[in-house]
Parts: structure tokens; C-alpha cells; sequence
């Protein structure tokens, strides 16, 4: 129930948007330009299967309040850890290899993944941007073994801030 409401809750802040830059000038000259353009900077999802799963799930989660946990994106990360060898050591070693710093106190593991990412959000055939975005993603994974077998947590954190929007000076 907590996806259907996350996704709905994408569609509407995406369509009021859209109908808020429609309403904002009358438009004599045809129809308005399509939104299709975003590019984001500083993520390598040919190499990291972390970068990839946040680039495929990570934008798509709003905070709308705390009961909507878990986010999709954590469900996924977890699964991930699922797939790795079921030793500390190899998940400490696999998730320090895509930039993590891991901390082993023996019978649990916590490891943190931190990414900063730019997006530009334009109007396609557009020269330049409308908005640049800095995404800020922290990841908290937590591995603790029991008796027989591991516990996997993630818990997703994303901040966002508008670093330039057309018609703001260059430069702030």
C-alpha cells in the first residue's frame, strides 16, 4: 500500500508541476514544450550495482512522513545484499569496493554509502537546463548474524537542493 501511495504521490507533485509552468504565461505560440530532458551527474551505473539501483529507485521516493517505510529502493537494496556471499568479510568487502565505509563489530556489520548527484531538468531541444538539483543519498545498511543465518537492513535517506534555476544569476 505504502508504493501505491509513494508513486501516486510522484504523479501528482510531477503533473502539479507541469500545470503550474502551463498556467504561469498565457502561450500564443503553440503548445507548450515537453518536459524529456534530465541528465544526472555523478553516479556510475555501468560499475555499481548500488549507483544503479539508486538511479533506478532512489528518485522516485518522497518523504511524505516516517509511516511509508519501507521505500521500495530499501526493499531492493536488501535484496542485493541477498544476493552477496553470507560472510561479513565479503559483504564488507564488496560494499567498501563501491565507496562504502564499513564498520565489523563482530556479530554486526553497518556499513554507510553517501552519494551526491547533479540533476538538470530541462525541456527537450532546450539549450540549457530549467532546474540543477543536488541529490544528496545516504545509504545505512546493517548486516547482523544470528545463530543460523544473517539479518539485512537499509534504510534510505535523499535531500534535495535547488542549486540554479533559469533566470537565477550564474554562479549561486
Amino acid at each position: 500500500m505504502a508504493r501505491y501511495w509513494q508513486t501516486a504521490a510522484f504523479a501528482i507533485s510531477f503533473l502539479n508541476g507541469i500545470v503550474w509552468s502551463a498556467a504561469g504565461e498565457p502561450n500564443d505560440k503553440g503548445p507548450l514544450p515537453q518536459l524529456g530532458q534530465f541528465a544526472i551527474k555523478g553516479l556510475d551505473t555501468r560499475h555499481n550495482k548500488i549507483d544503479q539501483i539508486i538511479s533506478r529507485y532512489g528518485f522516485i521516493c518522497l518523504k511524505i512522513s516516517k509511516l511509508q517505510r519501507p521505500y521500495i529502493i530499501e526493499d531492493k537494496l536488501v535484496a542485493y545484499l541477498k544476493t552477496l556471499p553470507p560472510s561479513h568479510s565479503e559483504i564488507e568487502r564488496e560494499l567498501t569496493a563501491f565507496g562504502a565505509v564499513c564498520e565489523n563489530k563482530g556479530f554486526r556489520l553497518d556499513c554507510a554509502y553517501e552519494r551526491q548527484v547533479e540533476k538538470s531538468v530541462g525541456f527537450a531541444g532546450s539549450p540549457e537546463p530549467e532546474t540543477i538539483i543536488d541529490e544528496f543519498f545516504r545509504i545505512d545498511f546493517s548486516i547482523v548474524k544470528n545463530v543460523d543465518s544473517l539479518d539485512y537492513a537499509a534504510k534510505f535517506d535523499r535531500k534535495q537542493k535547488v542549486k540554479w534555476r533559469r533566470g537565477w544569476p550564474k554562479g549561486t
